[in-house]
């Protein structure tokens, strides 16, 4: 056995899991995480960004453009639009009160839309509720927690808004404030990747090509069963630990990848069954020239299919993301579309973005030059994007989930009790963990 007085077993060939880039015709994009969210001095993934001065935007909520199928709404009738479902939304809110306050259990969110009179009829209908709904929780309103929908604002670091001030606001802004974003979001476009960040961090506590940081290294069985935990790894290795921190995605944990030696008890592994790890899809497409519109948010309505190639983002917005002349364009798909775009062709994805572009924007619309996405649900390193809560997730699942099985600790996004799903929960469940072993080893840290 080998044994470490402290390191990192990386399955990737560099640090920063799901915050991924790559260059797109010598453009970096971000085939992961994107956005910083919660931007004020609270949130330490802020804090990293300002201290490299990391390159991007602020989001603006209110730069849109809705199409009903291939009728393109005004600014008046998009707004109007927004106000419709946000109506309804605030209705939800009422009646996930009500029924908590009646002890009566958590629904999902599709049941709470039917139960306040919510009845999509148009496309414009569709792609509005899955702006609210789908586009920041990657899953179809029918995987959603009503509970958890509200509870994040409930219990979203004391921040505070007039639940009746809803119907007034865009529902971008709506989720901006139901995730604590008082100051925005900040869209990320620095050469240097958002994962620059991971690697700034990195540098303040180790050295460059520091043997404690093990890359290419997949865990393959963790057993806790002795007094030493012995960790054995695809390189043939069997590490002895006295403590183990894993932060593998929920949807690895799910998916059996790491045989643990016992079983993880019942408790822990049913609370993990109520997190779901959809899939986040953004497709990235060079054109020769743009032609689209000069919004920042182009919101496309299927008169059918409500998450058919929905959310469509100008990468250039008058040289505010991208320099001008990029000619980037993206379109988001999530859960099962992303899916099926994972399993299909490259050549269908192709025809079915060309078909909804032509419906948007005419027949002389040429095909894309190149087109990039990321396949995250076919990942085994990661079976999905991030995490989310399904109907039915409690207090006590949460709990389930922060809690160490022995000598073996859990952390990553998807265990954070105030942030799941966001980069900065990711980080504080990190911390936190590692002060818990410190603690346990009476170390005293900073």
């Amino acid at each position: 056995y080998q044994r470490r007085v402290h390191g990192v077993l990386e399955a990737l060939d560099h640090i920063g899991g799901r915050m991924m880039h790559t260059s797109f015709n010598g453009i970096t994009v971000e085939l992961g995480a994107n956005w910083i969210e919660h931007t004020d001095d609270q949130n330490p993934i802020w804090k990293l960004a300002q201290e490299v001065n990391l390159k991007g935007a602020f989001v603006d909520d209110g730069s849109y453009t809705i199409y009903n199928s291939g009728s393109r709404l005004d600014s008046v009738a998009s707004k109007k639009q927004f106000q419709y479902i946000c109506t309804y939304l605030n209705k939800t809110y009422t009646l996930a009160k009500n029924r908590k306050s009646s002890n009566l259990p958590d629904i999902n969110f599709r049941d709470a839309l039917n139960l306040v009179g919510w009845s999509p009829s148009t496309g414009a209908d569709n792609v509005s509720e899955y702006f609210g709904l789908d586009y920041g929780y990657a899953d179809p309103p029918e995987k959603i927690s009503l509970y958890n929908y509200w509870n994040l604002l409930d219990n979203n670091a004391n921040r505070s808004m007039n639940i009746n001030n809803i119907g007034e606001l865009p529902c971008g802004t709506l989720m901006s404030n139901r995730y604590g974003d008082d100051d925005g979001s900040y869209f990320v476009t620095d050469p240097r990747g958002y994962g620059y960040l991971v690697q700034h961090l990195a540098n303040k506590y180790l050295k460059p090509n520091d043997s404690r940081i093990q890359l290419n290294t997949i865990v393959n069985e963790i057993d806790y069963s002795g007094d030493s935990i012995i960790v054995t790894t695809n390189q043939g290795e069997a590490i002895k630990c006295e403590y183990v921190i894993v932060t593998v995605s929920a949807g690895v944990l799910n998916h059996g990848s790491i045989k643990f030696v016992p079983s993880l008890p019942l408790w822990k592994t049913n609370s993990l069954k109520m997190v779901d790890n959809p899939i986040y899809m953004k497709i990235f497409m060079k054109f020769s020239q743009q032609f689209w519109d000069q919004t920042e948010l182009i919101l496309y309505g299927h008169p059918h299919i409500r998450d058919y190639y929905p959310i469509w983002n100008n990468m250039e917005s008058g040289g505010k993301y991208l320099p001008n002349s990029s000619n980037l364009f993206m379109v988001t798909m999530t859960s099962d579309q992303a899916r099926r775009i994972e399993s299909q062709p490259e050549s269908n994805t192709i025809k079915e973005i060309m078909a909804v572009l032509k419906t948007m924007y005419g027949t002389n619309v040429d095909p894309p030059q190149s087109i990039l996405f990321p396949k995250w649900g076919q990942n085994p390193l990661f079976y999905g994007s991030y995490s989310n809560y399904l109907p039915g997730f409690t207090d006590h699942d949460g709990i389930n989930l922060r809690s160490n099985v022995s000598k073996v600790y859990f952390a990553g996004e998807y265990s954070d009790d105030q942030y799941s799903a966001f980069v900065d929960g990711a980080y504080n469940t990190g911390v936190k963990v590692a002060n818990t072993i410190l603690d346990n080893l009476k170390w005293k840290t900073n």
